[in-house]
Protein backbone atom coordinates (compact mmCIF):
# COMPACT_ATOMS: atom_id res chain seq x y z
CA UNK A 1 0.00 0.00 0.00
CA UNK A 2 1.54 3.10 -0.87
CA UNK A 3 2.14 6.08 1.47
CA UNK A 4 -0.37 8.77 1.48
CA UNK A 5 0.59 12.42 -0.33
CA UNK A 6 0.86 14.99 2.26
CA UNK A 7 -0.71 17.99 0.16
CA UNK A 8 1.53 21.17 0.82
CA UNK A 9 -0.90 24.14 2.11
CA UNK A 10 1.21 26.61 0.05
CA UNK A 11 -1.18 25.09 -2.51
CA UNK A 12 -4.26 23.40 -0.82
CA UNK A 13 -5.33 26.54 1.16
CA UNK A 14 -5.91 28.93 -1.62
CA UNK A 15 -7.65 26.31 -3.86
CA UNK A 16 -9.75 25.70 -0.34
CA UNK A 17 -10.64 29.14 -0.01
CA UNK A 18 -11.50 30.19 -3.85
CA UNK A 19 -13.09 26.61 -5.37
CA UNK A 20 -16.63 27.26 -4.18
CA UNK A 21 -16.73 31.61 -5.20
CA UNK A 22 -14.88 30.25 -8.57
CA UNK A 23 -17.44 27.61 -9.60
CA UNK A 24 -20.17 29.88 -8.79
CA UNK A 25 -18.88 32.34 -10.60
CA UNK A 26 -18.22 29.75 -13.86
CA UNK A 27 -21.48 28.69 -13.46
CA UNK A 28 -23.06 32.69 -13.30
CA UNK A 29 -20.88 33.30 -16.37
CA UNK A 30 -21.82 30.42 -18.26
CA UNK A 31 -25.62 30.95 -17.82
CA UNK A 32 -25.13 34.82 -18.48
CA UNK A 33 -24.12 34.05 -22.06
CA UNK A 34 -26.82 31.38 -22.71
CA UNK A 35 -29.07 34.45 -21.81
CA UNK A 36 -27.46 37.10 -24.04
CA UNK A 37 -27.18 34.51 -26.83
CA UNK A 38 -30.93 33.55 -26.50
CA UNK A 39 -32.02 37.43 -26.27
CA UNK A 40 -29.63 38.86 -29.00
CA UNK A 41 -28.38 36.37 -31.26
CA UNK A 42 -26.75 38.61 -33.52
CA UNK A 43 -24.73 40.47 -30.90
CA UNK A 44 -21.18 39.19 -30.60
CA UNK A 45 -21.20 40.13 -26.94
CA UNK A 46 -21.90 36.61 -25.61
CA UNK A 47 -18.77 35.17 -27.71
CA UNK A 48 -16.53 37.73 -24.86
CA UNK A 49 -18.80 36.54 -21.89
CA UNK A 50 -18.11 32.92 -22.83
CA UNK A 51 -14.38 33.34 -23.56
CA UNK A 52 -14.56 34.99 -20.11
CA UNK A 53 -16.06 31.75 -18.81
CA UNK A 54 -13.21 29.65 -20.27
CA UNK A 55 -11.13 31.68 -18.56
CA UNK A 56 -11.86 31.34 -15.15
CA UNK A 57 -12.36 27.90 -15.92
CA UNK A 58 -8.81 27.50 -16.87
CA UNK A 59 -7.90 29.07 -13.36
CA UNK A 60 -9.47 27.12 -11.41
CA UNK A 61 -8.09 23.83 -12.93
CA UNK A 62 -4.70 25.21 -12.56
CA UNK A 63 -5.59 25.66 -9.51
CA UNK A 64 -7.03 22.50 -8.66
CA UNK A 65 -4.29 20.24 -10.68
CA UNK A 66 -1.19 22.42 -8.50
CA UNK A 67 -3.15 21.71 -5.22
CA UNK A 68 -3.38 17.73 -6.04
CA UNK A 69 0.13 17.49 -7.30
CA UNK A 70 2.18 19.40 -4.87
CA UNK A 71 2.39 16.99 -1.84
CA UNK A 72 5.29 15.18 0.07
CA UNK A 73 5.65 11.53 0.57
CA UNK A 74 7.41 8.75 2.04
CA UNK A 75 7.91 6.52 -0.96
CA UNK A 76 10.10 3.20 -0.71
CA UNK A 77 13.46 4.01 0.75
CA UNK A 78 12.68 7.84 -0.23
CA UNK A 79 10.90 11.09 0.04
CA UNK A 80 9.50 11.98 -3.07
CA UNK A 81 8.76 15.87 -3.15
CA UNK A 82 6.31 17.70 -5.95
CA UNK A 83 5.27 21.17 -6.08
CA UNK A 84 3.32 21.57 -9.44
CA UNK A 85 5.41 20.42 -12.10
CA UNK A 86 8.79 20.27 -9.66
CA UNK A 87 9.97 16.88 -8.15
CA UNK A 88 12.62 16.20 -6.12
CA UNK A 89 13.25 12.51 -4.63
CA UNK A 90 15.81 12.40 -1.24
CA UNK A 91 16.85 9.21 -0.41
CA UNK A 92 18.29 7.97 3.17
CA UNK A 93 21.59 9.29 2.68
CA UNK A 94 20.18 12.56 1.89
CA UNK A 95 18.33 13.16 4.78
CA UNK A 96 19.80 13.71 8.11
CA UNK A 97 17.05 14.25 10.16
CA UNK A 98 13.33 14.97 10.10
CA UNK A 99 11.22 17.37 12.54
CA UNK A 100 8.00 19.07 12.76
CA UNK A 101 7.67 22.75 13.76
CA UNK A 102 6.00 26.04 13.92
CA UNK A 103 6.36 27.44 10.39
CA UNK A 104 7.43 30.56 11.82
CA UNK A 105 10.14 29.16 13.41
CA UNK A 106 12.22 29.12 10.42
CA UNK A 107 11.03 32.25 8.46
CA UNK A 108 11.89 35.37 10.82
CA UNK A 109 11.99 39.36 10.38
CA UNK A 110 11.75 39.98 6.76
CA UNK A 111 12.20 36.32 5.24
CA UNK A 112 8.81 36.04 6.42
CA UNK A 113 7.56 38.18 2.92
CA UNK A 114 8.06 34.67 1.50
CA UNK A 115 5.28 33.13 3.06
CA UNK A 116 1.58 33.74 1.99
CA UNK A 117 -0.53 36.75 3.66
CA UNK A 118 -1.58 37.16 6.40
CA UNK A 119 1.89 36.04 7.80
CA UNK A 120 0.47 35.88 11.29
CA UNK A 121 -1.93 32.90 10.34
CA UNK A 122 0.84 30.82 8.10
CA UNK A 123 3.71 31.28 10.97
CA UNK A 124 1.73 28.97 13.23
CA UNK A 125 1.29 26.41 11.34
CA UNK A 126 2.77 22.66 11.81
CA UNK A 127 5.93 22.68 9.12
CA UNK A 128 7.76 19.48 8.43
CA UNK A 129 11.60 20.05 8.04
CA UNK A 130 14.26 17.92 6.94
CA UNK A 131 17.63 18.60 7.03
CA UNK A 132 19.61 17.68 3.88
CA UNK A 133 23.18 16.65 4.05
CA UNK A 134 25.03 19.25 1.72
CA UNK A 135 27.64 16.38 0.59
CA UNK A 136 24.44 14.78 -1.23
CA UNK A 137 22.34 17.80 -2.70
CA UNK A 138 23.41 21.41 -2.11
CA UNK A 139 21.58 24.54 -1.63
CA UNK A 140 21.90 25.25 -5.22
CA UNK A 141 19.97 22.51 -6.51
CA UNK A 142 17.28 22.08 -4.22
CA UNK A 143 16.62 26.06 -4.74
CA UNK A 144 16.55 25.15 -8.66
CA UNK A 145 14.16 22.02 -8.24
CA UNK A 146 11.71 23.33 -5.46
CA UNK A 147 12.19 27.11 -5.77
CA UNK A 148 13.66 29.27 -2.89
CA UNK A 149 10.52 29.33 -0.43
CA UNK A 150 11.11 25.84 1.39
CA UNK A 151 14.90 26.19 1.06
CA UNK A 152 16.27 27.42 4.49
CA UNK A 153 19.82 27.19 4.83
CA UNK A 154 20.29 23.07 4.57
CA UNK A 155 16.23 22.67 5.63
CA UNK A 156 13.54 21.59 3.30
CA UNK A 157 10.17 22.95 4.85
CA UNK A 158 6.61 22.83 3.90
CA UNK A 159 3.36 23.55 5.91
CA UNK A 160 1.65 19.82 5.09
CA UNK A 161 -1.36 18.21 6.08
CA UNK A 162 -0.84 16.13 8.77
CA UNK A 163 2.73 17.15 9.65
CA UNK A 164 3.61 14.90 12.37
CA UNK A 165 2.33 11.99 10.70
CA UNK A 166 4.15 12.40 7.83
CA UNK A 167 7.43 12.93 10.19
CA UNK A 168 6.92 9.18 11.64
CA UNK A 169 6.88 7.88 7.74
CA UNK A 170 9.86 9.45 7.12
CA UNK A 171 11.40 8.12 9.89
CA UNK A 172 10.44 4.77 9.19
CA UNK A 173 11.05 4.96 6.22
CA UNK A 174 14.61 5.83 5.88
CA UNK A 175 15.75 5.47 9.42
CA UNK A 176 16.20 8.85 9.76
CA UNK A 177 16.24 10.37 13.46
CA UNK A 178 13.26 12.14 14.97
CA UNK A 179 12.85 15.01 17.24
CA UNK A 180 10.57 15.92 19.81
CA UNK A 181 9.62 18.42 22.46
CA UNK A 182 11.59 21.03 20.33
CA UNK A 183 14.96 19.91 20.77
CA UNK A 184 17.16 18.88 18.11
CA UNK A 185 20.12 15.93 17.87
CA UNK A 186 23.60 16.59 16.97
CA UNK A 187 22.69 15.75 12.95
CA UNK A 188 19.89 18.12 13.30
CA UNK A 189 20.51 21.54 14.32
CA UNK A 190 18.53 24.53 12.99
CA UNK A 191 21.25 26.45 10.73
CA UNK A 192 20.20 30.33 10.16
CA UNK A 193 18.45 30.99 7.07
CA UNK A 194 21.33 31.73 4.46
CA UNK A 195 18.93 33.07 2.00
CA UNK A 196 20.65 36.74 0.16
CA UNK A 197 18.72 39.43 0.27
CA UNK A 198 17.33 41.01 -2.84
CA UNK A 199 18.91 44.65 -3.52
CA UNK A 200 16.54 46.93 -2.01
CA UNK A 201 15.22 45.12 0.72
Amino acid sequence: MAAPRHRILYDLDPWQRVRKKLGLAIVGVFAVSAVVRSLFPKSDIWNLIGLLAFVLLGVALGMGLRSRFSYVRASGNRVVIRVAWRRLRLDSASVLGVHVAPLGKFYKGAERNQLPRPHGVWVSLPAIAMRVDPEHIGVARLTKKLGTRPVCGQELVFPVVGAGELRDQIAATLATPTVDNGSFPAVYEPSPSKRKRRPGR
